[in-house]
């Protein structure tokens, strides 16, 4: 009979734990946010705003570490650091390939 292996002690996460709101202190943001995704096809574009607002309330009622809006991806004017209009396609999928994820209009 041998020794079973050894498990890792758990660490904790590398910025902290995101508790539950158990008082529904931002779960009204959050559904918002929720009926915003639902209502734009899962854009975030478009629910930027609302996301960028349940966030600092969670941050406001210590249910989340203190961050900056640019550490989160968003920045000063409240939309994001990621540039989505250099997006480009594929060479497969404009040879006629079949590439995943991709719709071909």
């Amino acid at each position: 009979m041998s020794t079973p292996p050894k498990r890792q002690p758990p660490r904790p996460p590398l910025k902290g734990s995101f508790p539950l709101d158990h008082f529904h202190d931002c779960s009204r943001l959050a559904l918002e946010y929720e009926a915003c995704l639902r209502a734009h096809s899962s854009v975030t574009a478009q629910c930027r705003d609302l996301a960028k607002t349940y966030l600092e309330c969670r941050m406001e009622n210590n249910l989340m570490l203190p961050a900056d809006a640019e550490t989160l991806g968003f920045n000063k004017e409240g939309t994001s650091n990621i540039d989505t209009t250099k997006a480009t396609v594929p060479e497969q999928a404009t040879a006629g390939a079949f590439v995943a994820g991709l719709r071909k209009d």
